[in-house]
């Protein structure tokens, strides 16, 4: 939960970057930034009062890309912060590597929860929507190595199962 400074700060960046005038209108693109994040339960926000402060600092660092500077900071400030959240793996799971996973998952004709269980074993003590984005690599690469031994092929990328199974499928 954002404090009220946080909450501000938001808003001051969203005015910023142009995402938004003095009004506040529902089809704005800063409530298409917004609903592009996700809750914990998976619903989308709709609020900035509902970002966590890591969708935060995403927040701001699009708004810094779009010409918003913070005045007590760094002209970039914002978007190093955010690399060094990728260049270490803090990032979470991004949106290719959550669509990889379900087609790997629905290659394997596995469940939510025999999903959950194989990561679980992968990364002990660390729930699935809290892995980084280093660990959603090596479940692709898990994914990948069960998917080629039923097949009895080593494949080199999503891609590449992806066109083989089109293939098997006759699309």
């Amino acid at each position: 939960m954002l404090s009220k400074e946080q909450i501000k700060l938001v808003q001051c960046a969203a005015r910023g970057a142009g995402l938004r005038g003095d009004r506040f209108a529902p089809d704005s693109r800063y409530y298409l930034l917004l609903s592009q994040y996700k809750q914990s339960r998976g619903q989308r926000v709709t609020s900035c009062t509902q970002l966590t402060l890591r969708q935060m600092e995403d927040f701001l660092a699009i708004c810094e890309s779009m010409g918003w500077r913070h005045p007590d900071k760094e002209v970039d400030f914002y978007r190093k912060k955010l690399w060094r959240y990728t260049e270490q793996g803090y990032c979470g799971l991004s949106s290719a590597q959550l669509e990889a996973i379900k087609h790997l998952k629905g290659d394997l004709g596995m469940t939510d929860e025999q999903l959950h269980a194989f990561a679980d074993r992968m990364f002990p003590g660390i729930a699935f929507d809290q892995l980084a984005n280093v660990q959603g690599g090596k479940l692709i690469e898990g994914l990948k190595a069960v998917l080629g031994r039923r097949d009895k092929k080593e494949y080199k990328s999503v891609a590449e199962i992806a066109e083989q199974y089109e293939t098997d499928q006759g699309f």
